[in-house]
């Protein structure tokens, strides 16, 4: 939100992946793909592939303190 330019704000979001948690399948980095395409999408489209990516290794590395491989998730 911050590379939005978004100080403050509240959302509620749900994920149903439909894949066992702990199968290491990379379900972190899928779900924060899918939050940051989504979010971008919310506000306009504005931010390219490229800063997507960075913004969710960032949050990715957060989340599960890695940031792995990050950028498969983004590349469709």
């Amino acid at each position: 939100m911050q590379i939005l330019g978004v100080r403050s704000m509240s959302l509620l979001i749900l994920l149903k992946k439909g894949l066992p948690l702990g199968s290491r399948l990379g379900l972190s980095i899928m779900s924060v793909a899918a939050t940051a395409a989504a979010i971008n999408k919310m506000f306009g489209g504005v931010l390219s592939k490229s800063k997507l990516v960075l913004a969710g290794l960032e949050s990715e590395a957060r989340i599960s303190g890695t940031g792995n491989n990050g950028w498969v998730c983004f590349d469709s």
